[in-house]
């Protein structure tokens, strides 16, 4: 045995940089020598049994067996291998300290999983996953020690699972024995864990059983090896196809096998992913392949589209041949250049596909009679064109006076006073804002009461407060992050620089705030626009479209994406009123779902709800002619009902038991597999009494009380009510209902001598029905006995209900109670009662 080791072993506790690689690095037969000693360190002892792989049971019971084995490891060998703990000294010692409150509490403090309250201390301990156990127990010493082995670029990749340094995460999980990892790989988050951050060779054992969300964190990694991302290239999950479309590692050939897929998120990040040649070559290929089949043409040119870097060749291209909505998306796209857009201004297309051009040409002739059409989109879009002269902007002033339009044109021309002053003569309701913001004698406290006020709704007024030489000092932290050119040309800031003044640290919102803020719908104008030119946060940029003042020219191209969870935001509640681009494009790439919201609310064109009556599909057919039958485009006689054997999916079904009157079609929903449009068929006057009265004999209690309350308003004939008699009766003996539903059928039979029988039957669930309906004196007096004699579930306020009482019963009744014994409580005689 090594003398070092067997010194060290038997040592006060050493630092770890003496105690930690000399354990790790030992052998096997080194260290179960050194647990042998008598006088070996717990600390020694811990070390062992968290920072070597090959711990395995025997050496386990080794430590264990040790009279100095401390209560840590005992802790997380008896949550993680109770068995192994069993009958050991080191569990014996524990059993024998929890005799004592100190010893318990001491346990309590060790426990994994567990909760320890100490009196008023109420410490709270809980180790659910894998990363927490590393963290919190094993290595919450040596962390420390490990990180300044590593290089600064090392540390500088951080872990989004886990807050730490990669390398350290890597680090722990080559030192953590392996029964702990195969005791955690079953639990999600501890999985996804040791697939980002085990050594490969590692990890290929564990491969078979991960599920495909950590396989997807697998395929992501850059040390996957070729042979794992040629099996998982067929693999059923998108998310990990995905996922080894976006890793930059994968081969090329199987990135173009990924751009082939048939799943259009798989292929547009596969795209992304190619280099830019072989990007060119597969795209010109698809292209011809398209264009050869006619019908694929269109799927080409939305595959281009999505692109981030789509080239300028294939924009153009479409800008020339491709349908009005998608030449609309080649001119807003990011990569679109002048010919693109005078490709486009030189077709002939309707003026809502226009919004693009509006917002980019240079055509002078053009913008004016983009102006002269007097369409709000267009007028927003061309108050942003950088292009727009000043006499054109005061034409388009002339034209619309919408205040996105006048706060855009006032940003636009922050630089001129004389265009700012006409601006906000223009502006009746923040007019008056940005006259007091042009004044240099404005105080500060007019200038926080405009912040607050107009919740910086338009980007222009925060930019002049950020300008302003009386800005307070307190907002400048804020300004200097998201603003900081206009910050710059403040005065005053610069003073505070010169200083170096805490104010003038650029601060951004705290992420909570800024989450708030965006889905409230009320954030500021200068949050959401530094959040789309600055932000990789896609999930943050998504929720800017739905904010209620940002401006509609920053979020139209995200309009043509391939997530669908963007895509919905421009139908979102919150959201403004967008173009008819936006909404064709919601159209285009969502369902029927997104559809029927677009509808409803009212907001597409009627070319556009016309289109939509052509869809197939039966649920959006019926949503969009009650919307055209609302503003005249349909007639009421050409609305026509649908054919009883073809009602359209569960959807669609539920719609129109809603809507139709048509009693034809209501006795055919009423016999529905779905029982949701059976329930609310129940629920409709013009379902007819035989219809109902079958839905009174199902299972399903919702069904039938909906069915009972129609029956109930109805005037039955005298076969009905006998029929409706005959199938309260069975409905009330039918268990597969709930008992209370059973009660209120039971109270509205009539048949007084069937309710009798229930008596004391069924869990005694129908007793306070007969006790209220039951004309048996017989019966009456059995009941009254019972309560006298102390039957709690009867009520003596129930029995007073029945209006069959008879004299003798009331007399007793409301005599007092007399005792049992007397012989007198049951006495007919009403005159010995008195």
């Amino acid at each position: 045995m090594d003398v070092n080791l067997a010194e060290l072993c038997v040592s006060k506790k050493p630092l770890a940089a003496q105690r930690i690689e000399p354990v790790y690095n030992a052998s096997r037969a080194e260290i179960e020598q050194c647990i042998a000693i008598e006088q070996c360190q717990g600390w020694f002892l811990e070390s062992v049994s968290c920072h070597r792989r090959d711990v395995d049971k025997a050496l386990i019971e080794q430590l264990l067996n040790h009279p100095n084995c401390p209560m840590e490891v005992v802790a997380i060998i008896n949550h993680l291998k109770p068995d192994w703990a069993v009958n050991t000294v080191a569990m014996a010692q524990v059993q024998l300290a929890c005799l004592e409150p100190d010893g318990k509490r001491e346990w309590g403090y060790c426990q994994l999983d567990s909760r320890y309250d100490a009196g008023q201390l109420r410490y709270k301990y809980e180790v659910r996953a894998l990363p927490a156990l590393l963290h919190d127990k094993m290595f919450s010493r040596s962390k420390e020690y490990l990180t300044r082995r590593f290089s600064q670029e090392q540390r500088q990749q951080t872990d989004k699972i886990y807050p730490g340094f990669f390398a350290l995460n890597q680090e722990m999980l080559r030192r953590t024995p392996k029964f702990i990892i195969e005791h955690y790989l079953t639990d999600k988050e501890s999985a996804k864990y040791i697939a980002k951050f085990m050594d490969w060779a590692d990890l290929q054992a564990y491969l078979e059983g991960f599920e495909p969300g950590v396989l997807a964190i697998v395929a992501a990694r850059d040390d996957v090896s070729e042979a794992f991302s040629r099996q998982q290239v067929t693999s059923k999950s998108a998310t990990v196809r995905k996922a080894l479309a976006l890793n930059a590692t994968t081969p090329k050939d199987i990135l173009i096998t990924l751009a082939k897929d048939k799943n259009k998120a798989v292929a547009e990040a596969a795209l992304n992913t190619l280099p830019e040649a072989e990007r060119q070559q597969f795209l010109q290929q698809s292209g011809t392949n398209a264009t050869l089949a006619g019908n694929l043409e269109h799927q080409h040119q939305m595959r281009v589209l999505l692109l981030p870097h789509a080239p300028a060749t294939e924009l153009l291209h479409i800008a020339s041949s491709a349908t009005p909505l998608l030449t609309c998306a080649a001119t807003l796209h990011a990569c679109a250049d002048a010919a693109v857009i005078n490709a486009a201004a030189s077709r002939d297309l309707p003026l809502w596909a226009k919004v693009g051009i509006a917002l980019h040409t240079a055509d002078a002739e053009l913008i004016s009679t983009l102006i002269k059409s007097a369409d709000k989109p267009i007028a927003i879009a061309l108050s942003d064109n950088p292009n727009l002269s000043v006499d054109q902007a005061l034409h388009l002033m002339r034209q619309s006076s919408d205040n996105r339009v006048l706060a855009n044109l006032a940003n636009r021309f922050i630089d001129e006073p004389q265009m700012l002053g006409v601006i906000a003569g223009q502006a009746r309701v923040w007019g008056p804002w940005l006259k007091q913001l042009m004044l240099p004698g404005t105080p500060g406290t007019a200038l926080r009461a405009i912040y607050r006020e107009s919740k910086a709704r338009y980007l222009v007024l925060s930019r002049l407060i950020a300008r302003h030489p009386n800005c307070p000092k307190s907002l400048f932290g804020h300004f200097a992050y998201y603003m900081a050119d206009d910050v710059a040309l403040n005065p005053g800031y610069k003073v505070l620089l010169d200083k170096a003044d805490k104010a003038s640290v650029p601060k951004p919102f705290d992420g909570w705030k800024v989450d708030d803020y965006l889905d409230s719908g009320q954030s500021y104008e200068y949050l959401c626009t530094w959040l789309l030119r600055n932000s990789s946060d896609i999930a943050l940029q998504r929720k800017t479209i739905s904010a209620t003042f940002v401006n509609p020219n920053l979020v139209r191209p995200q309009a043509c994406t391939s997530d669908t969870h963007t895509v919905r935001r421009f139908i979102h509640p919150s959201a403004q009123a967008f173009s008819e681009y936006e909404y064709r494009m919601v159209v285009e790439l969502t369902g029927v779902a997104s559809k029927k919201t677009l509808i409803e609310q009212e907001r597409l064109s009627d070319a556009l709800l016309q289109e939509l009556l052509q869809d197939p599909d039966k649920a959006l057919f019926r949503v969009a002619q009650k919307l055209a039958l609302k503003r005249g485009l349909v007639n009421a006689a050409e609305v026509k009902q649908p054919e009883i054997g073809n009602l359209g999916n569960k959807q669609a079904r539920l719609d129109l038991v809603r809507s139709t009157t048509c009693s034809e079609i209501l006795a055919v929903l009423a016999k529905d597999k779905t029982v949701d449009v059976r329930c609310e068929a129940a629920q409709r006057s013009e379902l007819d009494t035989d219809s109902l009265l079958v839905l009174l004999s199902e299972d399903n209690s919702d069904i039938v009380q909906k069915a009972f309350s129609n029956l109930c308003r109805r005037s039955l004939a005298e076969v009905e009510q006998q029929k409706l008699q005959n199938q309260l009766k069975a409905q009330v003996l039918n268990p597969a209902l709930d008992p209370y539903l059973r009660q209120w059928l039971c109270r509205e039979v009539t048949d007084t001598q069937f309710t009798d029988s229930l008596f004391k039957q069924h869990n005694g669930i129908f007793d306070k029905i007969v006790m209220i309906t039951t004309p048996d004196s017989d019966l009456l007096d059995k009941c009254l006995f019972n309560v006298l004699r102390g039957d709690r579930s009867l009520n003596l306020d129930n029995f007073a209900e029945n209006p069959n009482l008879s004299a003798s019963c009331v007399f007793r009744f409301v005599r007092p109670p007399v005792p049992v014994s007397s012989g007198q409580a049951f006495r007919c005689d009403p005159a010995s009662m008195i």
